[in-house]
């Protein structure tokens, strides 16, 4: 058996017309490609993070773990797209209105730019709340009396 070792590496220049680069971009540690056309991406459905763990939230600002999306070294290019889902409930206790902040940076942290906020319309009195914030998509509630 044979193994292929490559070391991570940024964006490569753009090849000659009619060749292709596969290589391991040092962003997210991904296995990337770049076209004869300068365009670069990471390999289809690799782009992945999750937390599965139960987080406390309380009214200050707080990250949620694992949340983080992972950008390679080539940045954003058109037609880049990003989803994510983020599932949260309150109970009676919580009264605070829910608020999102999409933020922007490395840190992975609430020290990141905070460019988005998206604010709920529900108000925090009721007794439980269940939401799913998605990129791209409406805020889904459920409420329960």
């Amino acid at each position: 058996m044979s193994d292929v070792l490559l070391d991570e590496q940024a964006v490569p220049t753009t090849p000659a017309a009619g060749t292709g680069i596969m290589y391991v971009d040092n962003g997210p540690s991904l296995p990337a490609f770049k076209n004869d056309g300068g365009l670069a991406g990471v390999m289809s459905g690799l782009t992945k993070n999750a937390s599965v763990a139960d987080q406390a939230i309380s009214a200050a600002d707080t990250y949620i773990t694992d949340s983080d999306l992972l950008i390679p070294s080539f940045g954003v290019q058109a037609r880049t797209v990003f989803r994510w889902r983020i599932s949260v409930s309150k109970t009676a206790a919580g009264t605070a209105t829910p608020i999102y902040t999409v933020r922007i940076g490395s840190a992975r942290t609430v020290a990141d730019t905070g460019p988005s906020v998206a604010g709920s319309t529900s108000s925090g009195s009721k007794a439980s709340l269940v939401s799913v914030l998605g990129g791209g998509s409406p805020v889904r509630r459920r409420t329960v009396e």
